[in-house]
């Protein structure tokens, strides 16, 4: 867990773990500070495409990668599928 409150611990991180000899990347995108009120699915904005960028050179090594969020990927405006699908790479 990051303690700092830079932009970057604040909206995403990326940790490796190894279990049982397998490097596992965990990253944490921060999907919550765009919503604010109700009936919001379908347009919530994530800035996925950068968040993905600033934590994939920390997985370079690993064998599979796990990309945790609060919200599912329907909630976010069609904008940001591209930046989603490259999350499954």
């Amino acid at each position: 867990m990051h303690t700092s409150r830079t932009t970057r611990n604040t909206l995403v991180f990326g940790q490796i773990r190894n279990v049982r000899g397998i490097r596992v990347g965990i990253a944490g995108l921060n999907s919550a500070w765009s919503a604010g009120e109700e009936n919001q699915k379908g347009s919530l904005w994530l800035g996925g495409h950068w968040r993905i960028q600033h934590v994939r050179p920390e997985f370079e090594d690993t064998r599979f990668n796990i990309v945790l969020m609060h919200h599912a990927p329907g909630w976010f405006t069609d904008s940001e599928t591209p930046a989603l699908g490259a999350c499954r790479t």
